[in-house]
């Protein structure tokens, strides 16, 4: 196979992500109007917001809210249609609105690292002088962008890995298709950059590229979102010996300056030290001295096997049936899934990809180690944030999207075995339409009315 059929995987990847893009509501997608909100407010001051006492949405963000009949409160179900003209009404908002910032306390999302959200605020101000529609649309366009990359990322990781070109199409074929990344990966959020900088990190790690290559994108992941942390943990693997001892020292000594920190973070937080508050989430280091914080606490008062053994029956009994479906794609807000009977079906070539990996096990087990340490660092974030003060969100299937370039690579050269790799990239293709026809049923065609 030559590389025209890359370049036509990236042509169907590219002009498929615009339909998804477009077929999807304004605000359909988990999260996605208080990342805009971010993304806006930072375009339209020239400056982060105060994490916590500037909580702050546009005018024309209610506006449009309201115009589609959007709910800040999230109460299901979310999506409750668009009214006639609604086009011409959001076309009608005063353009100074964008201007304009009131309170909103259902907005959360300024406590995060800031670097998607400076990023996609430079792709705003490319149309700053165009209506609301243009630029939340150019921001959703940045998203597809950084899937296109991530795609082709994945082609070179499979093909370094395997050897073989049509496998390697395939693996790609599943990240581009996949119904859940689909959905996800076209809305304003972090999700897509944060997919793209563990996909590269995955990239220079299976290409044994410099360590300061490495240790950069995975300082640039935790600078996007705090669960990226998963590539430090998976550093010391791709390391001779003298520099993972190295880096396993750092990572112990951090874990320890974390727990060290929690206090002096706590006191910024009660406005003690006012200087450093604005700054405090540029980097997530209340999220790690937290975590630190909270797994000392268990283990000092002896109730960290207690409640390891309560969570597991909580996983069993809750997350253990949600996880999967999420993963492959449930939509709006978890609200519409696929016809039943497709969970069924990738549950057993799940099985199949299982044992056909045993065969290629010694070059595939680096990633596996991937795909076990990233999934491990989103449940252990679950047991000590939400589980602990009694929240069951669930964990979703997005969660684990960051490593989805080891989870198809592996899921497709497992099934190689038993299924030609161009039938994998056809039941590819047929899986996303399964999808897309789902989100129509759901939603419609809103750009009619």
């Amino acid at each position: 196979m030559k590389n025209k059929w890359l370049i036509i995987l990236l042509v169907a990847s590219f002009f498929k992500g615009l339909i998804w893009l477009f077929f999807t509501p304004i605000f359909q997608i988990p999260d996605e109007p208080s990342h805009f909100a971010y993304v806006q407010f930072l375009a339209e001051e020239n400056r982060r917001p105060h994490p916590r006492r500037e909580v702050v949405t546009s005018q024309e963000l209610f506006s449009v809210s309201q115009i589609v009949n959007f709910n800040w409160k999230i109460e299901h179900p979310v999506w409750q249609g668009y009214p006639k003209n609604w086009l011409g009404k959001i076309k009608s908002i005063n353009p100074e609105a964008k201007k304009e910032f009131i309170a909103n306390p259902y907005l959360t999302s300024l406590k995060r690292p800031g670097l998607y959200y400076s990023a996609a605020a430079q792709i705003y101000r490319l149309l700053a002088n165009q209506s609301f529609l243009w630029q939340f649309f150019s921001v959703r366009f940045f998203s597809l962008i950084c899937q296109l990359i991530t795609i082709w990322l994945v082609y070179l990781i499979s093909i370094k890995l395997t050897k073989k070109s049509w496998l390697s199409l395939a693996a790609a074929a599943g990240v581009s298709f996949h119904p859940g990344f689909s959905f996800i990966l076209n809305g304003v959020s972090y999700e897509a950059l944060g997919v793209l900088a563990a996909t590269l990190f995955i990239y220079l790690a299976v290409n044994k590229g410099k360590i300061i290559w490495l240790l950069l994108t995975a300082l640039v992941g935790i600078l996007i979102k705090p669960d990226l942390i998963f590539l430090w943990l998976l550093l010391p693997f791709c390391l001779p010996k003298k520099p993972r001892i190295i880096i396993i020292g750092s990572l112990v000594l951090s874990f320890i300056g974390f727990i060290w920190l929690n206090p002096v973070i706590n006191q910024v937080v009660r406005g003690q030290y006012s200087w450093l508050d604005r700054y405090l989430y540029v980097v997530p280091l209340k999220d790690y001295a937290d975590y630190a914080n909270q797994l000392i606490q268990l283990l000092s008062n002896g109730q960290i096997f207690y409640k390891t053994i309560e969570y597991v029956q909580i996983f069993i009994r809750v997350h253990y049936h949600q996880i999967f479906a999420w993963y492959w794609g449930v939509f709006g807000w978890l609200e519409k899934t696929m016809p039943i009977g497709v969970y069924p079906g990738l549950k057993i070539l799940t099985l199949l990809s299982f044992f056909g990996l045993i065969q290629v096990w010694p070059k595939a087990k680096w990633l596996v180690l991937a795909v076990l340490i990233q999934a491990g660092v989103v449940i252990a974030n679950d047991f000590l944030v939400f589980s602990q003060t009694g929240q069951l969100y669930g964990i979703q299937g997005r969660y684990f999207y960051p490593a989805i370039a080891a989870q198809m690579i592996l899921f497709v050269w497992g099934l190689s075995r038993w299924v030609k790799p161009g039938y994998l990239v056809a039941g590819a293709v047929g899986l996303n339409l399964i999808g897309l026809f789902s989100l129509y049923q759901y939603f419609g065609w809103v750009w009619g009315s």
